[in-house]
């Protein structure tokens, strides 16, 4: 137990499946690191246990948690919107920042429930709470190296969390979490990728001659990639991008990292 009536476990991997849930999450699996794949997990979770508004934030790496998916039945945005003002304003006010999680055991998933009651906090109650006319919040939370997971499901008053819907999200936790980790890393990855790409528009232009794959090397040197990186993303031998790092430094007239992204910067 955690403070109030705030109710904790550790889940187990395995158990069976629910058939309906189980059999609805391929459609959430296949929309991995694609722009549907929020409003497929919320139909998916809605369809299992009526959640009205879900939430999905990863923190610890930066300094402030980030939103990966905020979704709600009725008005648009409405969960975007409150899950901004969540992190911004009342994310120490949560009592699932009591919640220990082991970052080194991948599979230890914590199941969490909250009322609105369980709140210290009245600013943080009545804005992600009452005045939505949400009451209750089941969490899966979990650790993977440096980061946390927190998974929030929102109900209406009257939700009845003995209800053998939760058992079955329980059950299918560690299908879950990792279909959610893994579009994670793919929006991470996605977004290195657009950092790599505005680098490469701005060398073309302070430096036009440096040739297609010098542009290459020193795009991914500026996204913070180490040579071995950079080597095994454009299949090519470390020496070989030591040497297009070499050489496209004599043309740019520098000699480090810091230089190069000084250049970039113009």
């Amino acid at each position: 137990m955690t403070g109030g009536g705030v109710q904790q476990k550790l889940l187990l991997d395995g158990g069976a499946f629910q058939t309906s849930l189980f059999e609805a999450l391929p459609s959430v699996i296949t929309s991995i690191g694609h722009s549907e794949f929020s409003a497929k997990l919320f139909d998916t979770i809605r369809a299992a246990v009526k959640a009205e508004y879900i939430t999905v934030f990863v923190s610890g790496r930066q300094p402030r948690a980030r939103i990966l998916v905020a979704e709600n039945e009725g008005s648009p945005g409405a969960c975007r919107k409150s899950a901004t003002m969540y992190v911004e304003r009342y994310w120490d006010c949560d009592p699932a920042n009591k919640v220990m999680i082991d970052g080194r055991d991948n599979q230890g998933i914590r199941s969490l429930r909250i009322t609105a009651t369980d709140i210290v906090s009245t600013a943080y109650r009545s804005v992600c709470y009452l005045s939505l006319g949400l009451a209750k919040r089941f969490s899966l939370i979990q650790g993977r190296g440096e980061e946390t997971m927190r998974v929030n499901l929102y109900f209406p008053p009257g939700t009845n969390f003995e209800s053998t819907g939760f058992d079955h999200v329980t059950e299918c936790a560690p299908l879950l979490m990792a279909a959610i980790w893994r579009h994670y890393d793919c929006a991470a990855s996605l977004d290195m990728s657009n950092v790599t790409s505005t680098f490469r528009k701005r060398l073309e232009r302070v430096a036009p001659s440096l040739s297609s794959r010098e542009l290459e090397v020193c795009s991914l040197i500026a996204s913070g990639i180490t040579s071995e990186g950079i080597a095994i993303k454009l299949g090519l031998e470390v020496n070989t991008v030591l040497t297009y790092r070499k050489r496209s430094y004599t043309r740019l007239q520098i000699s480090s990292q810091n230089e190069l992204m000084r250049l970039l910067m113009k």
